[in-house]
């Protein structure tokens, strides 16, 4: 999808360009350097951490995008238990590796505090052009970084991050784009067809569950067609309070614009090189769905790498148990919860994606 115009609205203008905290990496092996940032976007700051190698010289970057709502910039989100969020693992593991990881809260994220004061100023205007310019300043700042080789900047995007990366990608002049993007628990489906998918067998366990399912499915067609009133007469609470929510006028541009999403639009019209992961234990996307669809959607000139790992959630956190016999307590504590961890394949597809692309050096 092409969010249309041109991004107008960030100023990456580096307010904080980091005072450099010295840190020892995760294996002992190589110093790392934390320094804090931030960029406005509708005059809203956007704070990041960014990590590069103490040792001087220029390395590739990656931008860290984070997925829906209230997710910050580790990847943790207070509708989760836990705070070992993958983005900040993965972070830590390529800093020490030799690249530059970048990681930001959006502007809807980050400390309670903040998300309630940025909530009353975004109502009614938070739109997914406004995701796409925060990840613009993300950019900005590794591109005006001393460290930072500009022809080797990359996206990690995430969940719905992956459509602002994508929108990012298709809606730039090549000076601007990423030398790659690397895509995690991306949707193949219209977000519309995927949010019934996880609400549907919700439904389907109350009374009447079929007749239910076919009132809340017409509910969700009509918002997403922009109609301001539907029916939910005879909703159980637990899915009206939801859809109420979506009606919302504050959030209603952005929950228009997010529901009608198409991710293959601009999946396809990316020329530079992609790897697509998605966990076989995600339960948010289908790896035989929503892979099926963007293998499909691959044109010939394209350069797409394909990774399902076999026990990796969908946050790329490696979880042993079977989807079919696991309790909703353990498949939310999986994703975040303490004692978790990357999955060990996943991690390996990474790395050897990006030091088959020179974007990793070998060590």
């Amino acid at each position: 999808m092409n969010y249309g115009h041109k991004l107008k609205n960030y100023c990456a203008a580096i307010l904080c360009f980091g005072c450099g905290v010295l840190l020892q990496s995760i294996t002992g092996q190589t110093q790392v350097i934390e320094e804090d940032h931030q960029w406005k976007v509708q005059g809203i700051s956007v704070p990041a951490t960014l990590l590069r190698p103490e040792s001087a010289g220029k390395y590739p970057a990656i931008i860290f995008v984070a997925g829906s709502g209230p997710t910050d910039r580790n990847w943790n989100s207070p509708g989760l238990k836990g705070s070992n969020g993958s983005a900040r693992l993965l972070a830590e593991g390529l800093s020490d590796l030799g690249m530059i990881t970048i990681r930001y809260d959006k502007r809807v994220s980050g400390p309670l505090s903040i998300r309630k004061v940025n909530a009353k100023l975004l109502a009614g205007n938070l739109t997914m052009q406004g995701h796409v310019d925060e990840l613009a300043g993300a950019y900005q700042v590794l591109k005006a970084h001393p460290n930072v080789d500009v022809s080797k900047i990359l996206v990690f995007g995430h969940s719905e991050g992956t459509l602002h990366s994508l929108a990012y990608q298709v809606s730039h002049d090549k000076d601007d784009r990423f030398a790659g993007l690397i895509l995690a628990g991306v949707l193949g489906r219209p977000v519309y067809e995927i949010l019934k998918s996880q609400v549907g067998p919700q439904i389907e366990k109350f009374p009447d569950g079929r007749k239910l399912k076919t009132k809340i499915f017409k509910a969700i067609d009509d918002i997403r067609d922009g109609k301001t009133e539907v029916n939910l007469k005879g909703v159980p609470e637990v899915f009206r309070n939801v859809i109420e929510s979506f009606l919302h006028k504050d959030g209603r541009p952005f929950i228009y614009e997010f529901l009608r999403a198409e991710p293959l639009e601009d999946f396809s019209k990316v020329d530079e090189p992609i790897l697509v992961m998605i966990g076989k234990k995600d339960i948010q996307v289908k790896w035989n769905e929503d892979g099926k669809l963007l293998e499909d959607a691959v044109t010939p000139s394209q350069k797409v790498t394909f990774s399902y790992p076999k026990n990796a959630n969908h946050v790329l956190k490696h979880y042993k148990k079977r989807i079919k016999s696991s309790s909703s307590d353990d498949l939310i504590s999986g994703y975040n919860g303490e004692g978790t961890y990357l999955d060990p394949e996943a991690w390996e597809v990474i790395v050897n994606w990006l030091k088959a692309n020179d974007w990793l050096m070998e060590k």
